[in-house]
């Protein structure tokens, strides 16, 4: 009986000293130490990813802000017309969409050797062309119809439907044509000095996307202010050529290119019209914002990056996913872990240099000024709300596009892209009604 009683009381200390975690041969030092050794490689992990972003995010913050001083200086127009805000962030998105998958389109071919020069006799130059613009055209119509339908429906009924199908039609034009010559222009020139175009046209594109789009919108709607005696016979042949354009695609004789274009339309105009919620929010306070100059300038940027902090997530993740270092489940691996740091550590310096650009802003165009530290404080509070949205809405999306057999790279970054424009909006308000801007 003390025999078998000796061997119960061994068998249940044995127990115990394996769930009592300073036991079972781990001392003090290692308890403390692993999580610090562990909290420290996902910092030198998120340095190297900073390290490898950080360019790039910069450049299309620069320009962003460049974008923002165009918008910070046009309060007049803003006010003029109802309903212009709601279209900046939706035509925002779809250029880097559509110019950004032009790129990569482009990157394809110059790689399979499909193209070797700009040539209108090349048949894959001519259908990308065809495509980038019957989509620019397309969504820029549909584009208008959202900002009107959003408009109406959250009771803003001095919204004008044809001053906005005019007013996206124009910037969309102006904007694709200038985007159109520079994507063939960068994959082109990149691919003949032995670069990758793939490596180089989506940062540069993103970022020239966002310093041309806003002045677009806001030249086409001087043009429109000057053309209102003949504006519906301008709009009904705008939408007559929309319309064209997408019954010349459906008819298409080559069904892969058809099915490729109307894959990328629907991706496109679905980003824009979530984007065009996030606008509403910008509209129904757009009095308050316009006695911010300041923000208007950091609005473009702020959102911007935003997108791209997800974007690269999405990436990173969507990567791990394909070569199995990333189980599909929704727990918080060591992998995840260690890229939701990654991401923290870039937004605190993204959001950092977009306060000190929108400051440096204020100052060389006479702009009426937050303060630098009233400014860094509302971009940095609201920049980790926002990304802290976007790393689990990115995480979310992911992992549930990868277990329904979806690859996560043709749905995330879109629907995160948009997403994060709407919770951006939010964010950004919702910090300055508490820091008591507005």
């Amino acid at each position: 009986m003390k025999r078998a009683h000796k061997g119960t009381f061994q068998k249940s200390s044995t127990k115990a000293e394996e769930q009592e975690p300073l036991s079972g041969g781990q001392t003090v030092y290692e308890s403390v130490s692993r999580p610090l050794t562990a909290f420290t490689s996902y910092i030198r992990h998120g340095i190297q990813t900073v390290r490898e972003s950080l360019f790039a995010l910069l450049v299309s913050t620069l320009t962003a802000v460049s974008a923002g001083v165009f918008l910070s200086r046009s309060e007049e127009l803003l006010l003029l017309i109802p309903g212009l805000i709601i279209l900046v962030p939706g035509a925002l998105d779809i250029r880097g969409a559509i110019f950004g998958a032009l790129g990569s389109r482009l990157g394809s071919a110059l790689h399979l050797g499909y193209i070797e020069e700009f040539s209108l006799s090349n048949r894959h130059v001519r259908r990308n062309i065809y495509s980038t613009m019957t989509q620019t055209i397309v969504v820029s119509v549909l584009l208008a119809f959202f900002a009107k339908l959003l408009a109406s429906f959250f009771g803003f009924a001095d919204v004008s439907l044809f001053e906005l199908i005019a007013i996206s039609f124009l910037g969309g034009v102006i904007a694709g044509l200038i985007l159109l010559f520079m994507t063939f222009l960068i994959a082109m020139k990149s691919y003949q000095r032995g670069w990758d175009p793939d490596n180089i046209h989506a940062p540069l594109i993103t970022a020239l996307g966002d310093f041309i789009t806003v002045p677009s919108l806001l030249l086409a709607t001087t043009i429109v202010l000057d053309m209102r005696p003949f504006l519906d016979f301008f709009v009904i042949s705008v939408i007559t050529v929309a319309l064209a354009n997408a019954v010349l695609l459906f008819r298409h004789e080559d069904k892969d290119f058809k099915r490729a274009v109307f894959i990328s339309l629907a991706a496109v105009t679905l980003s824009g019209f979530v984007s065009s919620m996030s606008g509403i929010l910008l509209h129904s306070n757009i009095e308050r914002l316009v006695a911010v100059p300041t923000i208007l300038i950091m609005l473009p940027a702020f959102l911007g990056q935003g997108g791209n902090i997800g974007n690269t997530l999405a990436s990173r993740i969507s990567t791990k996913l394909h070569l199995g270092q990333l189980d599909p489940e929704l727990r918080l691996e060591r992998e995840i872990k260690r890229e939701f740091v990654s991401s923290y550590l870039l937004a605190a310096i993204v959001f950092v240099f977009v306060a000190v650009l929108t400051h440096i802003a204020d100052i060389i165009f006479h702009i009426p000024a937050l303060g630098l530290k009233m400014t860094l404080a509302i971009s940095l509070f609201a920049g980790i709300a926002l990304t802290t949205i976007v790393i689990m809405l990115t995480f979310l999306i992911s992992v549930m596009a990868y277990r329904h057999k979806v690859d996560p790279d043709d749905v995330t970054i879109p629907l995160i892209t948009a997403l994060a424009d709407i919770m951006g909006v939010f964010a950004l308000i919702a910090t300055l009604g508490i820091f008591g801007i507005i």
